[in-house]
């Protein structure tokens, strides 16, 4: 069994089939960590559960989750999802509960209504610093209108989950108290500008994902995702820069549970 040293910072193992077996899947191919993203009401209940439900019967497998409405949602927690959510986030463990989102503006896929994206963000931007808890960002052709708010509301850590950029983009990020997640978009060749800006971004500002069961990198695209697959992106990112892979992937574990107080 390798040596458990990767942390996945974005996931959604708590939809599996069998989130159990997923855990140990993980910590067979020397997974450290995983954080368990809310997206909806729904979502968010199921990922509390099972990380509440995975801390017992894995100790060696740091496991938390995350309370968040994607901006594909917005319109459903305009129209009376919201009250649920925060009662699920009120009633949430405290050592379970590390973060607020994912959250943000999907300006590609407009799923729901613009201004609803922003309303439901800001919310959960102002939830997230009533909690001082970090907050995980999606954004999607919105760049602009994410650092708008985000710089007006903005008061606790920010993780760019997903991230898509280049070196632009990061600069912009960086200008923020921020992480950056990168998944494994990193290692499509179609992706350049994403891989530079994994060469550029700091080590101390940096995160891996997978968003599992989406965005399975290189070699396995096309497949489904997995935790542990986060190897996968962060040796790719490592021999962009030339670095230990084990390099790597401590810091990038020690920057997570950084970031979500684990």
């Amino acid at each position: 069994m390798p040596e458990a040293r990767w942390f996945d910072s974005h996931c959604h193992a708590h939809e599996d089939e069998d989130p159990g077996a997923t855990a140990a899947e993980g910590l067979e191919n020397g997974l450290a960590g995983m954080m368990l993203i809310g997206t909806t009401a729904a979502t968010t209940e199921r990922a509390i559960k099972v990380a509440t439900e995975l801390r017992p019967l894995f100790p060696r497998l740091s496991v938390a989750a995350t309370a968040g409405i994607h901006p594909h949602d917005a319109d459903e927690a305009l129209a009376g999802s919201w009250d649920a959510f925060t009662r699920v986030v009120v009633e949430a463990p405290s050592v379970v509960l590390a973060g607020i989102g994912e959250c943000g503006l999907d300006f590609y896929y407009d799923y729901s209504d613009r201004n609803a994206q922003r309303e439901i963000f800001v919310r959960q931007v102002d939830l997230a610093n009533s909690l001082a808890l970090p907050i995980v960002i999606h954004t999607r052709q919105a760049w602009d209108d994410t650092f708008e708010l985000l710089r007006e509301h903005a008061r606790t850590r920010i993780v760019f989950h997903c991230f898509t950029g280049g070196p632009s983009e990061l600069k912009r990020c960086l200008e923020f108290d921020s992480l950056i997640s990168f998944s494994g978009i990193v290692t499509f060749k179609s992706a350049g500008e994403n891989a530079e800006a994994a060469r550029l971004c700091p080590l101390e500002r940096m995160l891996v994902e997978t968003d599992s069961p989406y965005l399975t990198p290189v070699p396995y695209r096309g497949k489904p995702n997995r935790p542990h697959f986060v190897r996968l992106v962060g040796e790719f990112i490592a021999k962009e820069r030339g670095l230990d892979f084990s390099e790597l992937a401590d810091v990038t574990a020690a920057n997570a549970r950084a970031v979500f107080g684990l």
